[in-house]
């Protein structure tokens, strides 16, 4: 019995990295996708919604057709960077991360705006936020229907 009982925890300590990463694995499925509900009509695309916390509105983060602004993805970005007041170079560091997020209605309009990570010591993500609510989107649609979607935008600066 002592020695099934040291073959056990040997089993369990060698295998302890695997079991834990599987553990994690479900705990971050589960809470990644826990209030995510799939909206299906009779042709079965399938959008994914779900409930906001910042703004109380149903909203979709995956749709047939995601928001965007005139010109594209390309001019979001090119608008940016004309638009931001860089701090000094001291304050960057090669391949800083900035992600905000945001939610574009139903009318066109950003609402609910966050920043999700900043560059310590800057206001870049509040200045990204100021110019992407000041640009005409073009309406996220979900079964040919126009929807309020979540966006989360990451901006990656580069020093030169």
């Amino acid at each position: 019995m002592a020695e099934k009982r040291i073959i056990t925890y040997w089993y369990i300590h060698k295998h302890m990295k695997q079991i834990f990463s599987i553990v994690f694995l479900t705990i971050l499925v589960n809470v990644s996708f826990g209030q995510d509900t799939l909206s299906q009509n009779e042709d079965n695309i399938s959008c994914q919604s779900l409930t906001d916390t910042l703004t109380n509105l149903v909203v979709f983060k995956v749709v047939d057709k995601m928001p965007t602004v005139a010109g594209g993805m390309p001019a979001l970005y090119n608008d940016i960077l004309k638009g931001i007041i860089f701090p000094s170079a001291s304050k960057l560091k090669m391949g800083s991360k900035v992600f905000v997020a945001f939610v574009v209605d139903t009318n066109g309009q950003i609402i609910g705006k966050r920043v999700l990570r900043n560059i310590t010591g800057t206001n870049i993500a509040e200045q990204i936020l100021r110019i992407i609510g000041d640009m005409k989107w073009i309406l996220g649609t979900c079964n040919e229907k126009a929807v309020s979607t979540l966006m989360m935008l990451p901006i990656i600066i580069c020093v030169k």
